[in-house]
């Protein structure tokens, strides 16, 4: 891991810590300049590397959340499976998605105000689909830790 690359590993742990940090804070603490960090910040969010969000923090707010383990069946075409998971990217209920190698094939999350709309939402959304095996659902209670950071 060469110096810069470091650099970059520090900046994005301060970023995870607090997304409002100025590139001059930044800056400062890796003793570089403002320019380099806000060019190397930048370069990272273009090559898809990092994103600068807001993470809602579910329960926080009153929502309830899962993650649903997916299996579909072996003989299922690719162009099957391209097809579905554009279905979920623009399923507003879905907040993440991962393929996954494993127990399952596709893991997703799925948020809803009320608890009762979220088991709805998700037996909506799968229940009867050609591509799917079986499916696993998770209901979530209280979130300690998201995306590195302790609640």
């Amino acid at each position: 891991m060469n110096d810069i690359y470091k650099r970059d590993i520090e900046m994005i742990k301060m970023l995870k810590e607090d997304g409002r940090i100025s590139d001059a804070e930044i800056a400062r603490r890796l003793k570089l300049s403002k320019t380099t960090i806000r060019w190397r910040r930048m370069k990272l969010i273009q090559e898809k590397k990092i994103m600068i969000i807001a993470v809602m923090i579910y329960d926080n707010i009153g929502y309830s959340y899962a993650r649903v383990g997916i299996k579909l069946k072996k003989d299922t075409p690719q162009s099957d499976i391209q097809e579905l998971e554009k279905e979920f990217i623009k399923n507003k209920n879905i907040y993440e998605i991962f393929e996954a190698i494993g127990t399952y094939d596709i893991v997703l999350g799925f948020c809803a105000e009320k608890a009762q709309d979220l088991y709805k939402i998700i037996h909506k959304t799968l229940r009867g689909r050609n591509e799917i095996m079986d499916y696993d659902v998770s209901i979530f209670m209280k979130s300690l830790k998201v995306w590195g950071i302790p609640i």
